[in-house]
């Protein structure tokens, strides 16, 4: 976000997404967990958020990072997650 509380494009989630991930991996951690992206102020839409977040997870190559878990108190996020995951 260039400004607090604006919405932001789906792209956004995609680029926080793959920032997390190259940090941790950075950072020589094992494992990372990431709650939902942009759902929130930023307005995207859990379906897209999911779709986004797993597209980077997907093609991340890390070279220590061994495990990613997603974690998130909306329950609207997590079936994104698992309806995109059975696909």
């Amino acid at each position: 976000m260039t400004e607090p509380a604006e919405r932001i494009p789906v792209k956004n989630v995609s680029l926080a997404t793959r920032a997390a991930l190259e940090l941790a991996d950075k950072k020589s951690y094992q494992t990372i967990a990431i709650p939902g992206m942009g759902t929130g102020v930023g307005a995207v839409e859990p379906t897209a958020a999911a779709q986004a977040m797993l597209g980077e997870i997907r093609s991340f190559q890390p070279s220590r990072l061994k495990k990613i878990i997603l974690v998130d108190v909306n329950d609207e996020m997590v079936a994104a997650w698992r309806k995109a995951l059975s696909s």
